[in-house]
């Protein structure tokens, strides 16, 4: 798996490529609010950022990575 955001963390993820990981390219949770801008997913098992937990009805989701949601 590439990166991993966990709690309430909320960092800025920007101008990465994530390749070849076994997993996602990203996984978060929802209560992490990470900021992602400028990122690549390439030749992973799944090119994109997968999310899981709690989502608020106001989280804003940027056009950056694909996202997944999970359970």
């Amino acid at each position: 798996m590439g990166c991993m955001l966990l709690a309430s963390s909320a960092p800025t993820v920007s101008s990465n490529l994530f390749t070849r990981n076994s997993r996602y390219a990203v996984y978060f949770t929802a209560e992490s609010k990470p900021a992602f801008s400028g990122n690549q997913a390439v030749d992973n098992s799944y090119n994109g950022a997968a999310v899981s937990g709690t989502f608020a009805c106001s989280a804003i989701w940027v056009d950056d990575l694909t996202y997944i949601v999970g359970r």
